[in-house]
């Protein structure tokens, strides 16, 4: 892997592939600890840590345990210099979401899938729904599969509950689904990731049968249109208001660059310091410099850009 500065300037290749105890054999997932700038890598088996230089520093074992359900760990989230949380897998058996393991591989807390998700998840044909859980400041959160609680994981691994998602009468229970669940029904799912400042969240819901606008992607060699009852979506944590954020022109998501002039703009993460962190190619900008909507001053920004330059990271400062 390689590794750049914020400015996009190179700085080394990390690689410490292989089959040693300091070594990994598989990238299954990889973090960067924010304090420290340390690696993070998990393998199926393994939690594998390195200083930004490459050094190694620890590796954490992931436990064999006996539960009755089987399952394979999809995530995990160093909680602390001590404690790691680890998603699980969810099949129709399941009964919890994630657990809490230490540096010495022993099991220190569980999470329970929620019995409302597990009916869900028996009623449904062919369906899964992972636990997806982020970190914000020194908590995990972690949300199982549409539940409408986010649940809080703290230092003293207590669980809480951070927010409540109010789907109303239109929250997907095994009462109301469908065998097969259709784009016409009349309930409401998350859709994608969450994404947490420490004023906004940032959200996408599928709106399905009840959506007043659509997502629509345009493709233009073959003149084709795919429409998706999609809503992205923000909630002020400051004044409690929830928006929906339409979409602002054709294949566009997120929010309008109302004051660069560039593509609308939409998180793949948020740093510990407040900015919404974007990610463009650059032939996708190249294009959009071409269209009547792009700035004299994105333009002349794209005009440093070819079409086989690395992606391109947007930071946007988000309001406190």
């Amino acid at each position: 892997m390689k590794i750049f500065d914020t400015t996009g300037r190179y700085i080394r290749t990390f690689n410490r592939f292989g089959r040693g105890p300091q070594e990994y054999d598989y990238i299954q997932r990889l973090r960067i600890e924010s304090a420290t700038k340390n690696l993070l890598i998990s393998t199926p088996t393994k939690l594998c840590e390195y200083t930004p230089d490459g050094n190694f520093i620890r590796r954490t074992l992931i436990p064999t345990v006996d539960f009755t359900d089987k399952y394979g760990f999809r995530e995990f989230i160093k909680l602390n210099d001590n404690r790691f949380v680890l998603s699980l897998s969810i099949n129709k058996k399941s009964k919890y979401s994630a657990i809490v393991i230490d540096s010495l591989s022993d099991i220190k807390a569980l999470v329970k899938y929620p019995e409302s998700e597990i009916a869900l998840q028996q009623k449904i044909w062919g369906n899964m729904f992972n636990p997806y859980m982020y970190k914000f400041r020194n908590q995990v959160r972690i949300i199982n599969s549409n539940d409408e609680y986010v649940i809080s994981l703290n230092d003293e691994i207590k669980p809480d509950t951070a927010f409540v998602f109010n789907y109303g009468k239109y929250k997907m229970t095994a009462n109301n689904i469908h065998y097969r669940p259709s784009m016409n029904d009349n309930y409401i799912d998350r859709s994608s990731l969450v994404y947490e400042s420490d004023r906004y969240l940032f959200m996408q819901f599928n709106m399905r049968g009840i959506a007043k606008k659509h997502f629509v992607i345009y493709y233009e060699y073959s003149s084709k249109i795919k429409i998706f009852p999609i809503a992205y979506s923000y909630f002020d944590k400051k004044t409690g208001e929830f928006n929906f954020i339409y979409q602002p022109d054709k294949n566009q998501f997120g929010f309008a660059d109302d004051i660069g002039g560039g593509p609308a703009l939409w998180p793949i993460e948020v740093s510990d310091d407040g900015y919404m962190i974007c990610y463009f190619n650059a032939l996708e900008l190249l294009e959009y410099a071409k269209s009547s909507k792009a700035s004299d001053s994105f333009k002349k920004i794209a005009n440093t850009l070819k079409d086989t330059d690395n992606p391109v990271i947007v930071r946007v400062k988000l309001k406190k």
